[in-house]
């Protein structure tokens, strides 16, 4: 008898440490305990992730059908009391309650007497119940129970193994992708291509059909940037916005939905927040995780698990990557506002070098309209007229077809290559006369857009000046309008952006100066010329 029960252990720590897998051993390690307790069956009930089922996993007689996996929940039936107790419990068919208590072992023995549960378990965790089932009404004795239970430890080690193994596997899986995350986050600076790279690793590493990521503004909700790869089924709803904290202290805050397609096909979503540092808030989400035969499955607590910590990788490379491209955006403005304030100042010099009012206002257009100026496509000076209260075209040009080759104070000084005709323009100074009139009479400037609220073009500019936008500033001098600058980019399509017309403003109210200066330059120079002529008529009549 103790040779058997020698031998028994024997082969027990031969299977425990053999090189095969942890389903093989625990399998061989099942099969072995009923050939030497000579019972008709050893089941193995294995404890759920939850912690609330027990369910038939490893079976003596071989492979368990799908037909005949048995279930107990912890607490119930001979192998949920075991479970729950985590002590040993013999019953027997005849006993009162026994039979009905444990109805789900009748497919896998019918014709049982006894059964003596096992509970499978080490210091800290339970893994499940071992199951003994005989046709004979017998005991065990304890020698017999004592082999059992060393055989439950050995196969508790075996679990315990399988699962630290199983943990490695997963962290080392995390780690690499983490790596390979982590390594493409940082091949990059640019916000729109890191965005399609977090995307297309998020989906690959989590084995999903799509995903997406939504930053946008934690105090107003303005959407800030966004971004997106794969299949993103339409039946899934979008993206809620998720609140750092809101999943309490239970769990991290996540998102999961489901929905059914046309045609009856489920897919599914899951979605983490993203926490950054400032009043940004973002959402990262997948859709649609597939197995290798294609099919949808919904995600798991795993896939939750992994996407949290890809998603506390990628804040830190999203965040920089908002910096630099704010740092960039920055360096463009400032270079487009020296530009900008540069030719300002190159245009304001040229015209002091005159005080003609025609060279004064073809200076002025060849600066609005070359490529190193402000760049407009045309621009029209139009002026009033007091006595007839109306806005008359005084000269207006084209961007030049070709760049002019030579340094900015020399081509500002070149007359206009292409004038518009401009001089029959008469706009009467009502309020009905659209935004030019409009500008003289309130002194502002004027952003005009072509749509239906906005104020129609007079009857005489009809057909002579075709623009979708353009921007009308008025010439100031002393609470007094003398005219307006109008400007339109129609020919390239470009739109008028803030900073020129910023700009635009400072110049006409330089040129109105200028202009101002030049005209009573002019009407002092006729009145000197008058008074000369009056001096010599006198001097003649005194011979």
């Amino acid at each position: 008898m103790a040779s058997e029960r020698a031998g028994f252990l024997t082969q027990m720590v031969e299977v425990l440490t053999s090189t095969v897998s942890f389903g093989e051993r625990l399998n061989n390690m099942v099969h072995l305990l009923a050939r030497n307790l000579k019972v008709d069956l050893a089941l193995y009930f294995g404890l759920d992730k939850a912690k609330e089922t027990l369910a038939l996993n490893i079976s003596s007689a071989g492979p368990v059908p799908p037909h005949l996996r048995v279930e107990f929940p912890l607490g119930q039936g001979l192998v949920g009391e075991a479970a729950g107790t985590r002590k040993m419990k013999v019953a027997h068919r005849h006993q009162a309650g026994v039979a009905a208590a444990n109805a789900g072992l009748e497919k896998l023995h019918p014709a049982y007497q006894t059964l003596a549960a096992f509970p499978v378990a080490d210091d800290n965790y339970l893994y499940g119940t071992l199951i003994l089932v005989d046709r004979e009404d017998r005991s065990f004795t304890p020698t017999e129970r004592q082999g059992v239970q060393l055989a439950c430890l050995m196969l508790a080690g075996t679990l315990r193994q399988a699962i630290v193994q199983e943990e490695a596997k997963k962290r080392i899986a995390e780690l690499s992708v983490l790596f390979e995350v982590g390594k493409a986050l940082s091949s990059t600076m640019e916000l729109d291509e890191l965005l399609e790279r977090i995307v297309s690793t998020t989906a690959k590493v989590i084995t999903a059909r799509g995903a997406a990521l939504h930053i946008a503004d934690g105090v107003s909700g303005e959407p800030l940037v966004s971004s997106r790869y794969g299949r993103i089924p339409p039946e899934c709803p979008a993206l809620p916005k998720m609140e750092p904290g809101a999943g309490g202290a239970v769990e991290p805050p996540h998102f999961e939905g489901q929905s059914a397609d046309a045609k009856g096909l489920m897919h599914y979503c899951l979605a983490v927040p993203l926490t950054f540092k400032g009043q940004l808030q973002g959402t990262l989400g997948v859709y649609d995780k597939f197995t290798p035969s294609g099919e949808f499955v919904p995600f798991d607590p795993e896939n939750r698990q992994l996407l949290y910590t890809m998603a506390g990788v990628i804040v830190n490379a999203i965040e920089n990557a908002l910096t630099y491209q704010q740092v960039e955006d920055l360096a463009e403005r400032n270079e487009r506002m020296v530009k900008n304030l540069t030719a300002l100042q190159e245009i304001s010099q040229v015209m002091l070098t005159t005080v003609q009012e025609d060279r004064l206002l073809e200076i002025l257009l060849q600066g609005l309209t070359l490529e190193q100026g402000l760049g407009f496509d045309r621009a029209v000076v139009l002026q009033v007229d007091e006595a007839a209260q109306t806005l008359k075209g005084a000269k207006g040009a084209r961007r030049p077809a070709r760049p002019i080759e030579a340094p900015n104070d020399k081509a500002l000084l070149l007359p206009p290559p292409a004038e518009l005709p401009v001089a029959e323009w008469e706009i009467p100074l009502r309020a009905d006369q659209g935004p030019l009139a409009l500008a003289v009479l309130k002194k502002q400037p004027y952003h005009h857009t072509q749509t239906l609220k906005e104020p129609v073009l007079p009857v005489v500019l009809k057909g002579k000046f075709p623009a979708q936008e353009f921007f009308v500033v008025p010439l100031v001098v002393k609470d007094r309008a003398t005219g307006v600058i109008v400007v339109d980019n129609q020919a390239s399509g470009r739109p008028l952006e803030t900073e020129p017309l910023h700009v635009l403003q400072m110049l006409a109210t330089q040129a109105a100066l200028v202009l101002e200066n030049a005209h009573l330059y002019s009407t002092i120079e006729a009145n000197n010329r008058e008074l000369l002529l009056i001096r010599e008529r006198m001097l003649e009549s005194d011979r």
